[in-house]
């Protein structure tokens, strides 16, 4: 090392004498094992087998906060990984998976994903949608009925925020079943202004394709 060159900084967990460093967007290093990384994405398998790689070992940058890369190890590492409910930070990590084509993780993520829905259904149905798993989707859309929030959601009353968050084909389809919804009779009427039988809504989704 240098003389101006500085230590690097390591994970506390990811800090044992394993074969591969990775290093984050904000100079976190991490170490770890390389055939973890083969057993669990396409991409390393096929860059750890390059000879050369070998010869000449280097730490490895990858595009992703501490935070995310983290969680994308520990959910290749770890049986029963402790998950965030921060849906942004969930896409961030699923869009690194797609990244590093790490299918076996993606599978892994959406199981995990599950016990949160009735945390923050909206965001976990915005996540259902990116992983299209229309299971979670119907769970987290159930859950709204216990979201003090955004329980009173309508077509007429989606913020344009909330809505973006979204891909399309979940979208309309979530609209397309509380418009069905909302024209079904009831036993004595139409149901109440404003009150949204998430339950059934969540039952009759299905993505639009």
């Amino acid at each position: 090392m240098g003389p101006n060159q500085k230590a690097p900084r390591f994970n506390q967990r990811y800090s044992k004498d394993d074969d591969i460093i990775l290093v984050s967007t904000d100079d976190i290093s991490f170490k770890i094992q390389s055939y973890i990384l083969k057993c669990h994405s396409s991409v390393f398998r096929y860059m750890l087998s390059d000879a050369s790689l070998a010869l000449n070992p280097s730490p490895v940058p990858m595009d992703a906060h501490s935070s995310d890369l983290t969680l994308l190890l520990d959910l290749m590492r770890e049986d029963n990984p402790d998950m965030t409910n921060d849906w942004q930070q969930c896409r961030r990590v699923l869009d690194l998976c797609y990244k590093y084509q790490c299918r076996i993780v993606v599978d892994r993520f959406r199981l995990r994903l599950k016990p949160l829905a009735a945390q923050a259904p909206w965001d976990m149905f915005c996540m259902a949608s990116h992983c299209d798993d229309v299971s979670l989707a119907k769970k987290a859309l159930k859950a709204m009925e216990s979201d003090k929030v955004d329980r009173e959601l309508s077509i007429s009353r989606m913020p344009l925020q909330k809505a973006r968050h979204a891909t399309l084909p979940y979208l309309l389809g979530l609209f397309v079943s509380m418009d069905k919804v909302s024209t079904s009779r009831y036993d004595d009427g139409y149901p109440p202004t404003g009150y949204i039988p998430w339950r059934q809504v969540g039952q009759n989704f299905k993505p639009v394709v």
